[in-house]
């Protein structure tokens, strides 16, 4: 029984101590009290000089970052349409730089065209000029053949004629028809 004794005693001192240990849980109401009103006054506090400050500082950084994104997109859409400007420009130097390469070609084959028909003409003046001249000189090759043969025919005349006994008169009369016959 003792045992017993001993055991029931444990369990009294066991449940008052789990009591008491109970009791300092829960504080007493003046201390519990003004620990709220110290934690309201901290919690004032703080908020007046962190919390505020702190939460106008994040506002102001916001609103700087915010600021710089703007203008950031203000300036990427400034520099996209300098650049589609500036392709633009780009294109419309393709295209003029195009035209005067037609043109320039157009007009190098105009003055082509215009020399090839200068040099055809001048050619042609030329053989024109070569071909009068060779007729001319034709012309005066056959008179002055004419006038050889006339010469000669007159020579061979005389001789004819001085061994034969024919009349000076009908030597004349032969030289005259030869000569007339050759300024036709």
């Amino acid at each position: 029984m003792l045992e017993l004794g001993i055991f029931s005693s444990n369990t009294q001192n066991i449940g008052q101590s789990i009591s008491e240990r109970f009791a300092g849980i829960f504080p007493s109401w003046p201390i519990m009290l003004a620990t709220l009103v110290s934690f309201t006054i901290l919690l004032v506090v703080l908020t007046k000089l962190i919390y505020k400050p702190v939460k106008k500082m994040m506002k102001n950084r916001r609103d700087f970052i915010q600021n710089n994104i703007d203008e950031s997109t203000k300036q990427v859409e400034k520099s996209n349409e300098l650049l589609e400007k500036s392709n633009i420009e780009i294109l419309d130097a393709k295209i003029k730089a195009n035209t005067i390469i037609k043109d320039a070609q157009i007009l190098a084959e105009e003055i082509k065209n215009n020399s090839i028909k200068d040099a055809k003409d001048k050619s042609k003046q030329l053989l024109e000029e070569t071909k009068i001249y060779i007729r001319q000189q034709k012309v005066l090759f056959a008179k002055e053949s004419k006038k050889e043969i006339v010469e000669i025919a007159g020579e061979m005349t005389k001789k004819i004629l001085s061994e034969s006994d024919v009349k000076l008169e009908d030597s004349k009369f032969l030289e005259n028809l030869l000569k007339n016959d050759i300024t036709k």
